[in-house]
Formats: structure tokens, C-alpha cells, sequence
């Protein structure tokens, strides 16, 4: 967990942003490609598509209809765009002896939907007697997102912590190397909070912050914290031995006004409503364990 320990002359007075319950958590980095699927026909031109989607009985028709719709959208922009090859991260939590894997970012694309016009209703078919077929089809025009890397093309390599392995009561430091002007913000993800009731809220804006709030970066080289208002300090629970957890760096080309606690749900909706050439992010594990 990071406290934000405000300076107000002697005074010291600590804000805590994120209060994490976590017990055993193991962090991993893999690589995610998103597959082409090659069930998607085209129909005598004319941009017309067809998908076919086989279901059992454990959902409604309609709703396996509708991820047939999602698949044969997804699978156009992937067939007429390409893949966009990111190295993303997945976290693997330990909490209660109950394993769970996340993956961190949706599905990266690279174009989207400009006209989908459903030709006629759903064909439902029985494959067999537990297996059902929903056919969709559609006329799908889709437009392709430029390949711009000259936006932050290095952002991941660009974001150095000053430690990996903390200590409880170390100050957590940063530095950014921006390679052109961008917006940056950074973040801190606790995994294991979204094994608890009611997906809390486990991402947490460390900056920009109501004591550092500028975070419009020109090419040159920033530190955060980068004024002598605050710290980060990195805590842990009473409870707690030690604790594995991510900060998440993020550079876009234009401004986004990100609540200061959001539930991992908001976060990725939010970033997956954001086009790839328009932004960058770093994903950085570090621990913290009890003095």
C-alpha cells in the first residue's frame, strides 16, 4: 500500500489512499496475442460476414446471439486491421488459498466498427441434442487505426522505481524519461482487492495528486514526487508481513480525468475506450515487506 504523506512545515500528517487486505499474492508477467479466429465467412462481397456460435443449454439464446455479434465485429477488425502485438500483464492472486488470474488490459485492437447492419434475424440451429448454433449475419465496414509509433515508443523502458523490494517506511520514487509531450499518470493496482466483496476499489491515482497535479510532460526528464509537498511512502497493513503489488504508468496524448480510486472494472473500461496509437502503459511489480 502507498501513503501520501503531506509536508505542511513541521507538521506531518500521513493520507492514506488505499487500504489492501492482502495475504499471500505471487505476481506474474506473460505475454498475451490475441487469436484470429477463422470461423467468420464472407458472403458474395458486398462486406457482407457471417459467424457462426455454438452454445449449450447453460445460456439463453439471445444472449449467445449477442457474443456472436461481439465475435464476428472483433474477428472483422483483427482479419481487416491485423494484430497489434503488446506485451501485457496478468496477475496471479493468492488470497485465502484460493487462486484467481486477471488479465490487466481488454482485448487490444487495432480499428474499429464503422457500420454493422444485421441482415435479417438470428438463425438458431441444434447441432446435437445439448449443442445449439446461433448464426448472425451482417454487413461490417470497418476502419483501421493508423500504426503511429512514434507516440512514446519506449514508455515501458522509460519508468525506473528507485527500488523493486521495499522495506515498510521506504519513500517510493520515480522518474520518467519522456520521450515527446504526453500526459502521465500513475497509478497503483492491488490485485488481491478484487477477490473481496463487491470489487473494491484497488486502483488508486497516485498522480497526478492535489499536492502535484501538472502532469503535462514535454521531452525531457520528470521525478515524482517532483516537490517537496509530499512522499510516497510505501505501508502495510497490522496484519500484514508483506505484500506483492503493481504500479501502473500511463502516457496518452490527451488528458483524461481519472477518479482517484477506481474498481478494476472502471479502470479497464476506461482504457480500452482509449485508441492504442493514443496511449502507452508500463506495468512495474514491486513488494514491500515489514521491518
Amino acid at each position: 500500500m502507498i501513503a501520501i504523506r503531506k509536508k505542511i512545515f513541521s507538521l506531518t500528517v500521513t493520507m492514506l489512499l488505499l487500504s489492501s487486505c492482502s495475504q499471500e499474492v505471487l505476481i506474474q508477467e506473460s505475454v498475451k496475442i490475441t487469436p484470429i479466429n477463422q470461423i467468420t465467412k464472407i458472403l458474395g462481397g458486398n462486406n457482407i460476414y457471417e459467424h457462426d456460435y455454438s452454445f449449450d443449454n447453460s445460456i439463453s439464446e439471445q444472449e449467445a446471439c449477442k457474443t456472436a455479434e461481439k465475435e464476428l465485429k472483433q474477428q472483422q477488425i483483427v482479419n481487416q486491421c491485423g494484430v497489434q502485438d503488446i506485451e501485457s500483464v496478468s496477475v496471479l492472486t493468492i488470497f485465502n488459498n484460493d487462486e484467481q488470474f486477471y488479465n490487466f488490459m481488454r482485448e487490444r485492437i487495432t480499428g474499429e466498427i464503422k457500420l454493422f447492419n444485421k441482415q435479417g434475424e438470428w438463425t438458431i440451429d441444434r447441432i446435437t441434442p445439448n449443442r445449439l448454433k446461433c448464426t448472425v449475419k451482417a454487413k461490417i465496414e470497418v476502419v483501421c487505426h493508423p500504426r503511429d509509433t512514434s507516440f512514446a515508443p519506449l514508455f515501458a523502458d522509460s519508468i525506473t522505481l528507485n527500488k523493486r523490494n521495499f522495506i515498510e517506511g521506504d519513500q517510493l520514487k520515480i522518474e520518467v524519461e519522456s520521450e515527446n509531450n504526453l500526459y502521465f499518470y500513475l497509478f497503483q493496482y492491488s490485485p488481491d482487492l478484487t477477490n473481496t466483496k463487491n470489487d473494491k476499489k484497488n486502483f488508486v491515482r497516485l498522480f497526478p495528486n492535489q499536492l502535484d497535479a501538472d502532469n503535462y510532460f514535454k521531452k525531457g526528464t520528470y521525478k515524482i514526487p517532483s516537490n517537496n509537498k509530499y512522499d510516497l511512502l510505501l505501508t502495510l497493513d497490522a496484519n500484514e508481513i508483506s505484500t506483492n503489488e503493481l504500479i501502473v504508468a500511463l502516457a496518452l496524448r490527451k488528458g483524461v480525468p481519472f477518479k482517484r480510486a477506481m474498481t478494476f472494472a472502471n479502470f479497464n473500461k476506461i482504457l480500452s475506450g482509449i485508441k492504442l496509437v493514443d496511449r502507452r502503459e508500463a506495468h512495474i511489480p514491486y513488494s514491500v515487506t515489514k521491518r
